[in-house]
């Protein structure tokens, strides 16, 4: 299966072995393990792991057995140094991922697949050795790891403005309706798949929000053309304790804003996809499909938006 990728941008990787692996082992060995290679004319670059777009500025994709495959961590995707430490972000190694993101984000992926969520599922994730193994951050193992997510799409929607308008267009239909086969029984129009994408991803916000959840990185960037929820770092569940998010911290105000990210969201894929609707259409239509079952004070706060006359 094709991947396609952004003109002019290409990335080479090399097979790195994984000291330790958590979560299934055996498929996470079938598809290998890789970090960005230096040596552009090098035997020993494998072609079966792909970049999509500077998007992507840690992250691969490979597709293996019938399935898409995103492993996390693999290196700087710009060029210049494979990995380095951030000057102002103590804690970030730029193309590396620290074992605590990795553990989470498996947490997060098996609470959400349990529910019955549309997401990435994450399948593990392996710790690299070697020269990594010194990294420290504050006097503590950095412990650079690599995580496998299992995905329908490989594409998320900000790697359409990677493309011409065609492929923009081509990308998201055929991706989308691949992973809708009741799609396919009908003849839909660009904006008739935009809108049963809206419906989905506003129907699945909400019932996070509901759960006591809240996606804190709800952007264009984190979900699928196949309207998948992939990256879990910033997702709080209130059964999941963890000092990478900010909990109970406003968790109101945050619960508030994700809505409003959902509407940025999808404006900027009708933007990219110039279909003729509108953020007003946007929000009242995502409205909708969620007002019967929004909790009160969410409801009180997206009608005072959504219906406001300033």
């Amino acid at each position: 299966m094709n991947v396609h990728q952004a003109s002019n941008f290409n990335v080479n990787y090399e097979t790195i072995e994984l000291k330790k692996i958590f979560g299934n082992q055996g498929l996470i060995n079938k598809i290998g393990c890789v970090f960005v290679s230096k040596n552009r004319k090098s035997s020993s670059v494998r072609e079966d792991f792909i970049s999509i777009s500077p998007l992507h500025g840690r992250a691969c994709i490979k597709y293996f057995e019938d399935n898409y495959y995103s492993l996390k961590g693999t290196g700087w995707t710009f060029g210049g140094p494979s990995y380095f430490m951030s000057p102002t972000h103590e804690e970030l190694f730029y193309g590396l991922l620290p074992e605590d993101y990795a553990k989470k984000e498996l947490l997060i992926s098996d609470v959400l697949n349990e529910k019955g969520f549309l997401a990435g599922r994450v399948i593990g994730y392996g710790l690299l050795g070697g020269l990594f193994s010194s990294l420290e951050v504050d006097n503590k193992p950095f412990n650079p790891s690599i995580l496998y997510t299992q995905m329908v799409s490989p594409y998320r929607i900000a790697d359409l403005i990677y493309f011409n308008l065609e492929k923009r267009r081509k990308l998201f239909q055929e991706t989308y309706i691949a992973s809708n086969p009741h799609l396919k029984i009908i003849k839909n129009s660009l904006n008739d798949l935009f809108w049963d994408f809206a419906k989905k991803l506003s129907i699945a916000n909400n019932r996070l929000i509901s759960m006591g959840g809240v996606n804190d990185s709800l952007m264009w960037d984190n979900i699928t053309l196949a309207c998948e929820i992939v990256d879990f770092e910033n997702i709080y569940l209130p059964e999941i304790n963890s000092k990478h998010t900010l909990n109970h911290l406003r968790l109101d105000d945050r619960q508030k804003q994700s809505y409003i990210w959902l509407f940025e969201l999808l404006f900027k894929m009708v933007h990219v996809l110039e279909l003729d609707i509108t953020f007003q259409e946007i929000a009242q239509e995502s409205f909708s499909h969620t007002e019967n079952a929004l909790l009160p004070k969410n409801k009180k706060f997206l009608e005072s938006f959504i219906f406001s006359k300033n």
